[in-house]
């Protein structure tokens, strides 16, 4: 392993688990046993080491994605295998370091909602489609199945939602996806609302 795989794996772990803010960088080069030139030889700047950072887990997280998504498999076998993909990431995660990427390093994190949101409209979409075919998924139109899992992503699966709430990262990704799998109603509640729903059609008629 090269310096810079050396660094990157190091500095990922430090930053995931005692924060980004205060890990400095003479604290990852006397941690690592290297010399400061080294460092920065590598990487000319925390900003530049914390982007190198994420990069390296959004190509992991891609490939492990992909690798889900290629296989032939029913499609909510892959979302189970999404989750867990998402949750194994979010129990790395400090979670003050997503909010500190968020304020501090802010283009990186616009880096990270992108590849979130490319990921998610252009690959998922797939998995709606072929769990439409296998009637696993009602057929409701993919693009508003697609912007209302999305948006759900965007609150609650972000720092802000996280620090303010007594949830960890996993058991907000894991809760989230739960919910837009299985429906917020019990058998006897989605029972009730049709019955309601039958009702208003019948007085409109």
């Amino acid at each position: 392993m090269n310096d810079k795989s050396k660094i990157i794996e190091f500095s990922t772990n430090k930053f995931l688990k005692d924060g980004i803010y205060k890990t400095r960088m003479d604290d990852i080069a006397k941690e690592l046993r290297i010399s400061k030139k080294t460092l920065y030889k590598n990487f000319t700047s925390k900003e530049e080491l914390v982007k190198g950072i994420f990069n390296n887990l959004k190509f992991q997280m891609h490939s492990r994605i992909t690798a889900v998504l290629q296989k032939e498999s029913p499609s909510i076998d892959k979302f189970i295998s999404l989750i867990e993909i998402l949750g194994q990431f979010a129990s790395r995660v400090n979670d003050s370091a997503l909010n500190e990427l968020k304020i501090h390093y802010n283009e990186t994190w616009k880096e990270i909602e992108s590849f979130r949101e490319n990921i998610f409209m252009r690959e998922m979409k797939n998995v709606f489609e072929q769990g439409k075919n296998e009637g696993l998924i009602n057929d409701f139109p993919t693009e508003i199945l697609l912007t209302i899992y999305l948006g759900a992503i965007r609150a609650v699966i972000n720092p802000e939602f996280v620090t303010n709430n007594k949830f960890t990262m996993k058991e907000v990704v894991e809760l989230t996806f739960k919910l837009l799998m299985e429906g917020a109603l019990t058998n006897g509640g989605k029972l009730h609302f049709r019955k309601i729903k039958s009702e208003q059609e019948n007085e409109i008629l």
